[in-house]
C-alpha cells in the first residue's frame, strides 16, 4: 500500500492523534488501553485456568472405579 509499512502506520496514527485529541487526551488512551489489555489477559488466565480444572475433574472421574459397597448396584446392573 503505497509503499509504506505497519510501522510508518503506526507513527502516522500516533501524530494524528496527537494533533486531533493532544498530549493529554492520548496519554489517558494509552493508559485505558494499556488497563484493558491486563483485564483481558487476567480474564483469559482465569477461563484457562477453569477448563484446566475441569479437565482434571473429568479425568478423575472416569479413571476412578465406582465403590460398589453396601451392596449398591449400577443402575443399569440387573440382580438374579
Amino acid at each position: 500500500m503505497f509503499g509504506i509499512g505497519i510501522p510508518e502506520i503506526v507513527i502516522i496514527a500516533i501524530v494524528f492523534g496527537i494533533l486531533f485529541f493532544g498530549s493529554k487526551k492520548m496519554i489517558d488512551f494509552s493508559r485505558s488501553l494499556g488497563r484493558l489489555s491486563g483485564e483481558f489477559k487476567k480474564g483469559k488466565t482465569d477461563i484457562e485456568r477453569e477448563l484446566k480444572e475441569s479437565e482434571s475433574h473429568v479425568t478423575t472421574a472416569t479413571t476412578a472405579t465406582p465403590s460398589t459397597s453396601n451392596n449398591q448396584t449400577a443402575p443399569n446392573e440387573i440382580k438374579n
